[in-house]
């Protein structure tokens, strides 16, 4: 799903929803933290299932905080929003003087039940095992695998912060961020032997990827080796210096961390919703092109989800193309496989576009070319080409 509009449209708050709906969805049904703190107490033999969903309700309004910051910057006091994970789950929100939760009847009685099971079943454990229970009954209960991730704008300075935590407060970093910086933390470790041997070490036995391909994607958007080793990331340039990360490129900062968890997730066959804002930041049009190329090959490896917001018309044409080349594989494989590989080409009917504009959200997806309309990629080249030509009549009449 694409998201394309002016700065300050609301496309990065649409993105943000969506992305905290989607991760709340583990909390709201199994909240494990919660549910061992009260195991833990001694008191789950007292415990009003009934009202175990204020916990929810709390963590929910706190979690919209730090992620929106105040309500009127972002939301409009009669506005509300809804979100069904399902014909029976639902979850809607109201924003008035503070924000209103309501939860569906059936997702209410899911959450009670479920954690009255986990912590029934927790407590034939004994405290020294129960926590390590009741992590391994996550995946059961939520009914899902998916790694959830947000890279957010500004991504640089994740840098910074995952490697300076002894010399900040971790807490008082943004929610979104904080997160961010959390994956990179727990992901870094995979690349000490550096990237390209993380692929190697990685490589599927039955080939399904082209570990070339995925070397030269490396080669192509990093335009370095990334080894992370002694506490340290740092880049490995071709012509043999190495410079830590923090004093790279802003491109290659920016772009570094979208890079090794599209190939980590392709690698282990993770499946994952991966939100992310402004691929494009700081990259030249031909990286755009290929850092594109990449986002596709991880969206088509394991029915994976991607949300993009963006402003770049590379980016925008890029998928186009993609597009396209899927429907003209169909009658030509091989000649397209030739010039755009098919493990980058999109399903029209996978992908959505928007334009997030005055409060509104318009489908820009053409329904008879299925390509997003190309005034939409263009709108501002014929205003531009206008007053060249203008300057250009002045001159020379």
């Amino acid at each position: 799903m694409v998201f394309v509009g002016p700065q300050a449209s609301g496309k990065s708050t649409v993105s943000k929803l969506l992305y905290f709906f989607d991760e709340l969805w583990n909390e709201i049904v199994f909240p494990k933290d919660e549910i061992f703190r009260l195991f833990a107490s001694g008191k789950s033999d007292k415990i009003d299932y009934d009202k175990f969903v204020s916990y929810i309700e709390s963590w929910i309004s706190k979690t919209f905080d730090d992620i929106f910051g105040n309500l009127d910057n972002n939301f409009s006091k009669s506005g509300s929003v809804a979100f069904e994970y399902d014909t029976l789950n639902s979850l809607s929100l109201s924003f008035s003087d503070k924000l209103q939760i309501r939860f569906s009847e059936n997702l209410k009685n899911e959450i009670s039940v479920k954690a009255k099971s986990a912590i029934s079943k927790a407590s034939s454990h004994g405290i020294s095992n129960a926590e390590n229970y009741l992590n391994s009954l996550d995946n059961e209960l939520t009914e899902t695998n998916r790694e959830i991730l947000f890279i957010p704008t500004g991504r640089s300075i994740a840098t910074v912060i995952a490697n300076q935590l002894h010399n900040l407060e971790f807490k008082h970093v943004d929610h979104l961020t904080r997160s961010f910086v959390k994956k990179i933390i727990n992901a870094r470790l995979s690349f000490n032997k550096g990237v390209n041997a993380f692929i190697d070490d990685n490589k599927t036995v039955d080939g399904k990827y082209n570990t070339a391909l995925l070397h030269k994607f490396i080669e192509d958007i990093v335009k370095a080796e990334y080894v992370f080793e002694f506490e340290n990331e740092k880049l490995l340039l071709n012509n043999g210096k190495a410079v830590s990360l923090n004093f790279a490129s802003s491109g290659q900062q920016e772009a570094l961390w979208i890079v090794l968890f599209c190939l980590e997730f392709i690698l282990k066959n993770k499946k994952a919703n991966l939100y992310i804002e402004e691929p494009e930041a700081h990259l030249y049009p031909e990286s755009q092109k290929n850092m594109m190329d990449l986002i596709a090959m991880f969206f088509n490896s394991s029915n994976n989800r991607v949300f993009i917001t963006t402003h770049s018309p590379y980016i925008l044409g890029s998928i186009n193309n993609l597009l396209y080349a899927d429907s003209v594989g169909n009658k030509h494989p091989v000649e397209v496989n030739q010039r755009i590989r098919k493990e980058f080409w999109l399903n029209h009917h996978n992908v959505a576009a928007y334009l997030v504009n005055d409060g509104l959200l318009t489908d820009i997806m053409d329904k008879d070319l299925h390509l997003i309309q190309n005034e939409v990629i263009d709108s501002i080249a014929g205003k531009i080409n206008e007053d060249f030509d203008a300057l250009f009549d002045l001159e020379n009449n």
